[in-house]
């Protein structure tokens, strides 16, 4: 059964704080999942590149392996690395949305995150808000798979209380940090053929991405 881990206050050079998110990066790296609010709604986490914790993700929500979990990172530069490549509509976008509830299906590197990406061998990612994600994503520096924190085809989890009644026997730390998102999931944006689609409507309107991703900002070209 999962530990509840309350976060306490962020305060700069918060002993307690720190202590904490020590915890959370050591679990993540020995390959546990763990649960959080997130900008959006509760997620479930685990490190990219823990394969088996992945699938653990996949076992607790009864998901369809076929469908890839979506990737945090901390910043722009941190998903550009990954990825092969950056067409400019997705510049604008990620320089308006992010951090945000904006995700952005991206082909990797070759050799890269093979292991996460869907069958069309796509990965998709998000730069949360939040300072315990930004936090954590800087001390992993590495991405995390994070999905909404309920079974498949039902609502999102809304409370600590609710994730740890449901899921919390295949979880190592339920974070309480006294936050709730927005409750709207992400908009999840391709890049198919030139164009941009909607894969999944959000928290962003599409009015909001179309006009966003047409706009001329310096520096992208």
């Amino acid at each position: 059964m999962a530990d509840l881990l309350r976060m306490p206050p962020s305060e700069e050079g918060s002993v307690a704080y720190e202590t904490c998110l020590g915890q959370l990066r050591r679990g993540l790296i020995a390959g546990g999942v763990i649960a959080f609010p997130t900008d959006t709604v509760w997620g479930l986490a685990a490190l990219a590149e823990r394969s088996y914790a992945v699938r653990r993700i996949f076992e607790l929500k009864c998901r369809d392996e076929s469908q890839a979990l979506p990737l945090f990172e901390r910043n722009v530069d941190c998903v550009r690395r990954w990825v092969e490549d950056w067409p400019r509509e997705y510049e604008r976008l990620a320089r308006a949305y992010w951090p945000g509830p904006l995700t952005l299906v991206c082909r990797p590197r070759a050799g890269r995150l093979a292991s996460v990406a869907s069958p069309d061998g796509t990965v998709a990612f998000r730069v949360p808000g939040g300072r315990l994600l930004d936090q954590l994503l800087r001390t992993l520096d590495r991405p995390l798979a994070c999905t909404s924190a309920n079974r498949s085809g039902e609502p999102p989890l809304s409370s600590a209380t609710a994730v740890l009644d449901l899921l919390g026997h295949g979880l190592l730390y339920v974070v309480d940090t006294g936050e709730t998102g927005s409750g709207q999931p992400s908009t999840v944006v391709a890049m198919r053929q030139g164009a941009l689609v909607i894969v999944r409507a959000g928290a962003v309107a599409p009015e909001a991405i179309e006009r966003t991703a047409s706009l001329d900002l310096p520096g992208v070209v």
